[in-house]
């Protein structure tokens, strides 16, 4: 019986040992020792040398690192880092009083985690990597939420120099969090900027990626890796040369995805990004597949793909909106090259995109593309919508879209394309100068794709055996009507979206926005409920209140989606709050 009873007590302590709390508040006065607020530890390297497991809590202020990734203090500064352990949690935005985790504020109390251990305006100084881990396989207790991470720089003298903000190199297959954090101001003279991946599969979800730079990757790279790159906003981050080192690779201003990874990019606002040869947004080469769902990809640079560059991958395109990005050269939203595995390009909208050579939305060099139920439309040049140069072996596939210009639209070389059951229809777009590329009632790109499974499969075999599916949801969330599919990246249905005669009195303005949506309060609509993206609950206006905006100033950026309610009826919205 004695026995039994300390096994028991033994997996009572294992199975609640995460849930002990050590507390970190850089002006706590007390006994330093983590047990409570009052006795915080002052230093953050302490704690997490003293936690072995379990959660670490930190107060609002800026925190520096103090020792190496061996625990010890290095003769040489830029060595410190703060040590991103298995099993352990750390939370920022706390104030210093709260007793539960849900009552933290991570957009008002900022953590910070500093690399800018020298001068205050020199980074020449400032540490290798703010956040780091290597060869401990980190775990799904593994987390960083609600820090801003910021200030690293990996010089190029380094032998790593990857990951300025955060650098995880496991040695097989790990996983991590990343959540609620912005990841800002870090330097890499070669891969992530902000976020360095190898061999690990990590679920990153709701930061913020701002003003990062590589060579490669200015926000993240990805390697070896299945990431979850889920609602986050990744803006003004730079692939390009720096301090008179120059660099041939400069791709992949925000994401650049490599070799042997299979991540799935979802919800997310890449906006701003350059990259001075590929891929303003994005750089996607990997010999495994990826799935890009969902996504906003606007304002991004490059000289080639100025959304975003593909070679060789194996991708699945589903319900992404491509709009006002630049190619200094060709593939306005897209550039694909030597893509033979056939990406599945199904749904997209392709719109206000720029090449200054060929391809203003697309580029293919080398693709065996499937390109159905999409809209590709306003990009320029008007009469060279997509540039297909095809050998022998590719045979680009354009079915059931709408295509400015149809065939004259399309500047293509060798084999031919295939081009079937096309349209050339004003797309009606609700509101472009709101980033609305939604569907008007009287567009007749409502019904007029296909689901015929000879040209879309309902699932697809990826590249390790996985089985891919397409979405059983459109752009904003709402439900595809299978059997009459819409073209485009939003599906149109009477029941879910406002009305035409309503919606012209009724938009959210800006969106995105820094904080403030504004909306027409004389509408007769019943309230207005603002979910996150994870479906929690944010606030319920009530037209009542006879209020005409809605404050978001002090949430996480991100995607939200709001729920109208007119006449018993609940209509479904998605907005971007962006600061």
């Amino acid at each position: 019986m004695k026995t039994k009873i300390l096994i028991l007590l033994a997996l009572l302590y294992l199975g609640t040992s995460n849930s002990q709390v050590t507390y970190v508040n850089i002006e706590a006065q007390g006994l330093n020792n983590g047990t409570s607020w009052e006795d915080a530890y002052t230093d953050l390297d302490f704690a997490i040398e003293n936690t072995p497991i379990g959660d670490i809590w930190v107060s609002a202020g800026i925190y520096y690192p103090s020792t190496d990734l061996d625990g010890n203090i290095p003769t040489n500064e830029t060595l410190k880092t703060f040590r991103f352990k298995k099993d352990i949690a750390i939370y920022g935005g706390f104030i210093g009083n709260e007793t539960s985790i849900n009552q933290r504020d991570w957009v008002n109390n900022e953590t910070i985690l500093s690399g800018n251990i020298g001068l205050e305006n020199e980074i020449t100084d400032n540490v290798r990597h703010v956040v780091s881990s290597e060869y401990v396989n980190l775990d799904e207790d593994s987390i960083l939420d609600g820090l801003t991470i910021s200030d690293g720089y990996s010089y190029y003298q380094y032998e790593g120099y990857n990951g300025g903000g955060i650098y995880v190199n496991q040695t097989s297959g790990g996983k991590f969090i990343l959540r609620n954090c912005i990841i800002e101001n870090n330097f890499s003279y070669r891969n992530g900027g902000g976020l360095y991946v190898f061999n690990s599969d990590p679920i990153i979800e709701n930061n913020t990626f701002q003003n990062n730079k590589s060579f490669k990757g200015g926000a993240m790279f990805l390697s070896y890796s299945n990431a979850l790159v889920k609602n986050n906003i990744i803006i003004d981050n730079i692939a390009d040369d720096y301090d008179n080192v120059s660099s041939t690779a400069l791709s992949g201003g925000g994401i650049f995805v490599f070799s042997y990874s299979s991540p799935t990019i979802i919800n997310n606002l890449i906006k701003g990004n350059f990259a001075k040869y590929e891929g303003g947004g994005v750089t996607i080469d990997s010999n495994y597949h990826t799935i890009f769902q969902g996504n906003f990809v606007t304002e991004n640079t490059s000289i080639d793909g100025g959304g975003m560059y593909l070679d060789f991958s194996e991708t699945y395109f589903f319900n992404n909106i491509f709009t006002k990005n630049l190619a200094i050269e060709n593939g306005g939203a897209i550039y694909m090259d030597y893509t033979p595995g056939g990406p599945e390009f199904i749904n997209n909208t392709l719109s206000e995109n720029t090449a200054n050579q060929e391809g203003g939305a697309l580029y293919l060099a080398s693709s065996n593309i499937n390109i159905v139920n999409s809209i590709v439309y306003y990009n320029i040049p008007s009469n060279n919508q997509i540039r297909a140069g095809n050998g022998s072996n590719w045979t680009p596939k354009i079915r059931y879209c709408n295509i400015e210009n149809g065939e004259n639209g399309i500047v293509s070389t060798g084999n031919p394309i295939i081009f079937e059951n096309n349209l050339d229809e004003i797309p009606m777009f609700v509101n472009v100068n709101e980033n609305d590329y939604s569907l008007e009632a009287e567009s007749i790109l409502i019904n007029s794709g296909t689901t015929s499974p000879s040209i879309v499969s309902s699932s697809w075999i990826g590249s390790n055996n996985e089985i891919v599916e397409f979405p059983s949801i459109d752009y904003a969330g709402n439900p595809r009507i299978i059997n009459n599919i819409d073209i485009g990246a939003y599906e149109f249905n009477s029941n879910l979206s406002i009305p035409t005669n309503e919606l012209q009195n009724f938009a959210f303005y800006p969106n995105p926005s820094t904080g403030i949506f504004y909306f027409n309060s004389q509408l007769n609509f019943e309230s207005i409920t603002i979910f996150d993206i994870n479906g929690r609950k944010i606030k319920t206006i009530y037209k009542e209140s006879n209020k005409n905006s809605i404050n978001l100033s002090n949430y996480n950026n991100g995607i939200y989606i709001t729920i109208i309610k007119i006449n018993g009826i609940k209509y479904y919205n998605k907005i971007i709050l962006n600061r």
